[in-house]
């Protein structure tokens, strides 16, 4: 019998994640990371249900952010972020990626800093063991708070939209995951967007693509870093390559090489 990787305990090592590269391994959730994200998200309701501005609980996003978000419209503004950054193209990452880079998001969120529901974790939790994988295009677009459309289209099946692979099979996520009160649960304050939000990163300087200037490639997780890997790449010119695909050809680098330890940020 498989033995689960356990999540929230400890930093993920580079040979769990090669663990997970190579097949689907069951995961589960430490008990102290799950009393974490139930103190940051009730932190979190208090604050959207407090009089003071809460940036992207109740108000808006960018210049909209003095802008007073009503109570009934916050769960619909979560969920259009969602939508709204689900705009990348090109063929489809593989399912040993998406697998990965879910798998960094939910050890991000164990930090316990996010704000983000226990029903979110668990949903991500149920969706990872189910060995239903996002469709996330390799084509996409990074800003300043992270890989936001690759992360949108992970995102997706947790409001119930978006396609799930698994065995080759593409599903509408609808049809393949949970239906109950679970996307409800993971609708509410600020889940959404926390999930869109982060690095499971590459910036173009230290992507290990520009192996002509020496540069080593960089995998990382925010918030608080959970994982970070360095890896060599070797041969190769500078180019520009979507944000997505980088996160799949480092990750892919570092699975295939050896690295050094993880080491925890305190950033």
């Amino acid at each position: 019998m498989t033995t689960a990787l356990e999540l929230g305990a400890t930093p993920l090592t580079l040979n769990e994640l090669r663990r997970l590269y190579r097949e689907p391994l069951p995961i589960k959730i430490h008990e102290r990371a799950l009393r974490a994200v139930r103190e940051s998200h009730a932190a979190t309701c208090k604050l959207a249900a407090g009089e003071a501005a809460a940036y992207g609980i109740n108000t808006g996003f960018g210049l909209l952010a003095q802008t007073r978000i009503p109570t009934a419209q916050r769960t619909l503004l979560q969920k259009n972020i969602i939508l709204s950054h689900s705009a990348g193209v090109g063929p489809l990452l593989d399912d040993s990626i998406v697998r990965l880079v879910m798998v960094l998001k939910l050890a991000s969120l164990l930090q316990g800093v996010s704000g983000v529901s226990e029903g979110l974790v668990r949903f991500l939790e149920k969706l990872i063991n189910s060995g239903l994988n996002p469709c996330v295009p390799a084509q996409g677009s990074v800003g300043a708070s992270g890989d936001l459309a690759p992360l949108a289209h992970m995102s997706l099946p947790v409001l119930g939209l978006g396609t799930v692979r698994r065995d080759g099979k593409i599903r509408p996520a609808a049809e393949a995951t949970p239906t109950t009160a679970a996307h409800k649960a993971v609708t509410v304050a600020s889940a959404p967007r926390r999930l869109a939000n982060g690095f499971c990163h590459l910036s173009d300087e230290a992507s290990g693509l520009d192996a002509a200037n020496g540069k080593t490639g960089a995998v990382s997780c925010s918030p608080r870093n959970p994982l970070r890997i360095r890896s060599g790449v070797n041969g190769g010119s500078r180019k520009r390559t979507p944000v997505a695909s980088k996160i799949a050809l480092a990750i892919a680098a570092a699975l295939g090489t050896e690295a050094d330890s993880p080491t925890p940020s305190g950033g």
